[in-house]
């Protein structure tokens, strides 16, 4: 991968650190950028139907299909974020982006950042990475691996906060279930992530979740999916996150509701089964219910 370090203007992209960015090919990504929001907007000025921010996310999703699916892209080494620690001393971090490699939530994202922008008047790479900042970090700013906003719970909340995506659960009155647990899934499997070794780090991860402690949030059953009542509620492009029956984590996986060739819903993903960003052979309440390790789905959808 490649570190950028360039002077830029421009309000919105004014605000990032360039000099801690991490493209995968940097002339690659940001001439894809570019032309994935032009042929977007194109389209959206061309359609015969009211384009929504869901319609639009969903369209950049699809431009990304067949990706190749790569895991744990974010983690930058441990030698570099030792060394570039954060403004409270915790472990730094870089701004990924790498359109040529996903995983379930950097395909969410970056398709989001670059809509966002669309949403804005905007087409610019660097208005679409400063998005892409806006949207992974707490606050919108990146300040060290603990900024990164890892638990979707504390995704959502950060996101909704800044008015990027509402909680279209809270809409809905078919098939709801509102769940209670206590998120502290990366403090328990320390282990499992390398650079909460850095006890500052680990001090700092321990914090976000004291704030989600007997944490509630609402879902969509499993086994109400196939409803047609429930499948009412949902719109195209709404983001869908996969909750999961472990006691200390919320949601699992990632993805974007579209409509299929056979006219059902499909979910548009970067599969770890399959290797790349696809949209589902199966409806999605089969794809959910095959999955014994989701117990339904929340539902976001952008505001703009």
């Amino acid at each position: 991968m490649s570190i950028l370090a360039i002077a830029t203007a421009g309000l919105n992209a004014s605000a990032i650190n360039w000099g801690h960015i991490r493209f995968g090919n940097e002339e690659r990504d940001t001439t894809l950028m570019v032309e994935i929001m032009k042929k977007a907007s194109q389209h959206e000025l061309i359609s015969a139907f009211r384009y929504t921010p869901g319609r639009r996310l969903s369209d950049i999703g699809r431009s990304l299909i067949g990706t190749p699916y790569v895991a744990h892209t974010l983690e930058c080494d441990t030698a570099y974020a030792f060394s570039h620690r954060a403004s409270d001393g915790s472990a730094g971090e870089m701004l990924t982006i790498d359109l040529g490699e996903l995983d379930c939530t950097t395909f969410v994202e970056t398709a989001m950042a670059m809509a966002y922008t669309i949403g804005e008047g905007r087409s610019g790479w660097r208005d679409a990475m400063y998005n892409l900042e806006k949207i992974r970090y707490r606050h919108g700013v990146m300040d060290g691996y603990a900024s990164r906003l890892h638990y979707i719970c504390d995704w959502v909340m950060d996101n909704t906060a800044m008015g990027i995506i509402e909680d279209a659960v809270r809409r809905m009155d078919q098939g709801v279930k509102y769940e209670v647990k206590t998120i502290d899934y990366m403090s328990a499997h320390r282990d499992s992530y390398p650079v909460l070794a850095d006890s500052a780090t680990y001090e700092r991860i321990r914090g976000v979740e004291d704030g989600y402690r007997n944490h509630r949030y609402g879902y969509l059953k499993s086994r109400t999916l196939g409803n047609k009542n429930v499948q009412a509620q949902l719109c195209e492009g709404d983001i869908l996150c996969f909750t999961s029956t472990l006691k200390d984590l919320d949601v699992t996986h990632l993805g974007i509701l579209t409509r299929g060739d056979d006219g059902k819903w499909h979910v548009l993903h970067a599969s770890s089964t399959l290797g790349k960003v696809v949209i589902s052979d199966e409806p999605l309440d089969e794809f959910v219910r095959r999955n014994r390790h989701w117990t339904g789905i929340r539902v976001l959808r952008m505001c703009q």
